[in-house]
């Protein structure tokens, strides 16, 4: 388990926020809902020399062992 002491500052500069902790690891199971599918359109910029690429991935989350987690809330971020 890695451990950090900095939290998102997207959710706003002294405003409270919840985060979660645990072991990923162990307790969350991750599937791959359909296949990675990679899209490439080399002619939309075709005067730049640059390709145009699209990845889409669908992924399923599943608790799975609820106990490896820990909800704190009241973290302030500076």
């Amino acid at each position: 388990m890695r451990l950090s002491d900095q939290i998102s500052v997207t959710r706003g500069a002294g405003s409270d926020t919840t985060t979660y902790l645990g072991a990923f690891n162990r307790g969350m199971i991750f599937g791959d809902r359909r296949r990675l599918s990679i899209d490439v359109n080399p002619y939309s910029k075709f005067q730049t020399a640059q390709v145009d690429v699209r990845v889409l991935e669908r992924v399923g989350i599943l608790v799975g062992i609820p106990k490896c987690f820990v909800k704190v809330t009241g973290v302030t971020v500076s």
